[in-house]
């Protein structure tokens, strides 16, 4: 096979490789974006863009994965500037306050239900002038 030939099949491989990502990303993106305040996603994709001729990728009319979740951050970052140049007063700052804790929350699966016994025990005890450092060993969790 000619070298242009393995070239070109490469690009098309990758290039189909990358829509299917695109299209994959943007629907979970979108899936959990209406739970999240701010979303910030790094990605770095070595695919068609890294190994097709610069003619080639300019050529292309589907995005690369990083600017369709710029796009992504880029909405929800403005959605949140509106929503902050909305609180005018106190009552509105508490209202957003809470709606962000809440949401933070629900996204970390909330705060865990175990209150037994933290099995405390000082490991080391630093005299200084008029007071002490300890140091505390816990168990947030059992186990």
């Amino acid at each position: 096979m000619p070298r242009a030939s393995v070239a070109e099949n490469a690009w098309q491989e990758n290039s189909h490789r990358n829509q299917r990502a695109i299209v994959t990303t943007r629907r979970f993106v979108e899936g959990v974006a209406h739970q999240s305040c701010t979303l910030v996603l790094f990605a770095g994709i070595c695919g068609a863009g890294a190994c097709a001729p610069d003619s080639r990728r300019d050529a292309s009319p589907m995005p690369s994965l990083a600017e369709e979740l710029n796009t992504i951050a880029q909405r929800q970052l403005d959605r949140r500037a509106a929503e902050i140049a909305a609180i005018t007063d106190v009552p509105a700052a508490v209202r957003r306050q809470a709606e962000v804790r809440r949401r933070i929350l629900e996204l970390i699966g909330g705060f865990p239900d175990y209150h037994g016994p933290l099995n405390a025990a000082v490991t080391r005890t630093a005299a200084r002038d008029g007071f002490s450092i300890e140091n505390v060993l816990f168990e947030s969790l059992p186990g």
